[in-house]
């Protein structure tokens, strides 16, 4: 069964935190299965098979944003990470490039932040 990464793991927390909500522990996240992870050339997609783990009660039903955003591998990936919401779970991650650059194949470090031309749920 497939799991969620460090980074997912990370940006959902960090997505959490900015919405005035208590972070996941490590037990809660390593319950949630993956459905499928794809890749593009300049990002990913994850859809979670286990989104009632993921409850974000003080969220719209429905929701695609977020102002989370990453250096990956000491600068060399500027990505930006949309979070869906459907019925108040967390359904999907997505993650992207900002400058249309190749995704890596692998992540040794990372180092997230808020961006201020992302979008918050109300």
């Amino acid at each position: 069964m497939k799991r969620l990464t460090s980074l997912e793991k990370a940006v959902i927390n960090k997505f959490l935190e900015t919405n005035n909500m208590k972070p996941l522990s490590e037990k809660v996240l390593l319950d949630v299965s993956i459905r499928s992870r794809r890749f593009t050339a300049i990002g990913f997609l994850t859809e979670i098979e286990t989104p009632e783990l993921l409850h974000c009660a003080l969220l719209p039903d429905t929701f695609a944003g977020g102002n989370v955003a990453a250096k990956i591998n000491k600068g060399e990936v500027e990505a930006g990470f949309v979070i869906y919401l459907e019925k108040k779970n967390i359904k999907a991650i997505e993650g992207y490039d900002t400058r249309s650059e190749l995704w890596p194949n692998e992540i040794s470090c990372f180092d997230l932040y808020l961006h201020d031309h992302g979008n918050k749920p109300n």
